[in-house]
């Protein structure tokens, strides 16, 4: 069994790493943004979303793009090394993949 990441794993992985090390690039800068604001900020998400991201655990008949457990863990794994501690790095697909009546007014989710 080869449990080696493909090459576009590997892509999946620097491309997330290489966004959000770009948005919060020292420990400090980490560190500020959850002081000022426990999620990231919404500069961040909407590039994650342009990047299709946020999408990734979805059936692509649900407008997602159908991937596997390793590339969301892959996500995951990046958003973790930049989220506080008391975030977890999956809260947004759990938060989409809820119910829309559980949805927060207004259409946003919270972290």
């Amino acid at each position: 069994m080869d449990l080696m990441l493909t090459p576009e794993q590997r892509d999946l992985g620097d491309a997330v790493r290489a966004l959000l090390t770009g948005a919060y690039p020292t420990t400090e800068d980490r560190r500020m943004n959850t002081e000022a604001a426990p999620c990231f900020a919404e500069h961040v998400w909407s590039r994650l979303a342009d990047m299709d991201i946020l999408g990734l655990p979805f059936p692509e008949e649900h407008g997602g793009m159908g991937a596997g457990p390793v590339a969301v863990g892959l996500v995951a794994e990046e958003m973790g090394r930049v989220s506080p501690v008391s975030r977890s790095p999956t809260a947004p697909y759990r938060r989409a993949a809820s119910s829309p009546r559980q949805a927060p007014a207004g259409g946003r989710a919270s972290c």
